[in-house]
């Protein structure tokens, strides 16, 4: 049976990076079932001269189409086929990456979710949505959206992977910020960009504002890219966008109490359960049919069973009401999951 050693990124966040192997071989299993074909047999640490890998065994050997999908792996530092404990050959395993990776570590402020984190999130959206995983590498349009997206992340990773992004958030000062990096980078590597703004007040309490980002990626080849920045209520997301027009979905969702929603003038709803209630409907509406939608969240506030009734209630089918392979501690507070749901095709 071929088997390949995977050497993982050297991680600076310390509680993440004790949870990287398990996270990494839940990644790839999760990628397998959906875009390699159930190929991948166990997944295990292993140290090999002092160096720690994860070793996957494989029902056949990887071709070029499986390796093009592996090496996008959120922690995967460089690969290689074992052909004996002391013959490892280098594999090439090239990431997609349409822009420059410091677009990902540059940008530094109190409660930045890990970039490797956010790359893990955004993968499972790509393997679960039909076919999104072989448009991404064929450079093929898609469009991804962050329901509540802070100071952007996930956006910052679908702008590396060639893809339109769209960032809902409720506080003003996060877009804000985002859009000052955003555009500052921007300027910074020369690219060609142009900005739009946009105000909704016509029958609403509350002001939304709308920046849209369009730039040309680099290169010979290069593509006009689209990153809409939206300061308004999640709840208000179809006053943005259309039915069916975002092709997955990617949160981290809060875990304090500052992004509550406003069903009402004068009513905040803190808790993520009474948020969620409302908000996973208006997601599933703006998906296209068969998209994924993938939610990390802190199992402490809200239990995995009742987060996916209220998956199911929106009408998306859950992948497993029961898993604990992307449970890992943040810090005493936070123990956080991943929960994959998908708009079920016409």
């Amino acid at each position: 049976m071929p088997h390949y050693a995977v050497l993982l990124k050297a991680n600076n966040n310390r509680v993440f990076g004790e949870a990287t192997f398990a996270l990494a071989a839940a990644e790839l299993r999760a990628i397998d079932a959906h875009v390699l074909g159930g190929v991948i047999g166990s997944c295990e640490r292993q140290s090999i001269a002092g160096v720690d890998y994860l070793v996957v065994h494989t029902a056949e050997p990887l071709d070029d189409r499986r390796l093009a999908v592996v090496g996008n792996l959120s922690s995967l530092h460089a690969l290689f086929e074992v052909e004996d404990t002391a013959r490892f050959r280098p594999r090439l395993a090239h990431p997609r990456a349409v822009l420059a990776n410091d677009l990902l570590t540059i940008q530094r402020y109190p409660g930045k979710t890990n970039e490797a984190f956010t790359h893990l999130l955004v993968n499972l959206a790509l393997a679960a949505s039909a076919g999104a995983f072989e448009r991404m590498l064929a450079g093929e349009p898609l469009r991804l959206l962050d329901p509540t997206c802070g100071r952007g992340t996930t956006l910052n990773r679908a702008a590396l992977y060639g893809m339109d992004g769209v960032g809902i958030d409720a506080d003003a000062r996060d877009v804000e910020a985002y859009a000052l990096f955003l555009l500052t980078w921007l300027k910074d590597k020369r690219i060609k960009h142009r900005v739009d703004k946009a105000t909704l007040r016509k029958g609403r309490v509350s002001t939304a504002h709308r920046i849209t980002v369009t730039y040309r990626t680099p290169g010979a080849g290069g593509t006009d890219r689209v990153v809409d920045l939206v300061h308004d209520d999640t709840l208000r997301a179809r006053d943005h966008l259309k039915a069916r027009s975002i092709d997955l979905l990617a949160c981290d969702l809060p875990y304090g109490v500052k992004h509550g929603s406003q069903p009402g003038p004068g009513r905040l709803e803190r808790g993520p359960a009474d948020l969620l209630e409302q908000a996973l409907p208006v997601w599933f509406d703006l998906l296209r049919p068969g998209a994924a939608a993938v939610f990390a969240w802190n199992r402490r506030t809200l239990p995995r069973g009742l987060l996916a009734d209220l998956a199911v209630r929106a009408g998306f089918t859950v992948e497993s009401k029961v898993d604990e392979a992307f449970v890992h501690r943040v810090d005493r507070a936070i123990t956080r999951d991943v929960l994959v749901a998908v708009r079920p095709p016409l």
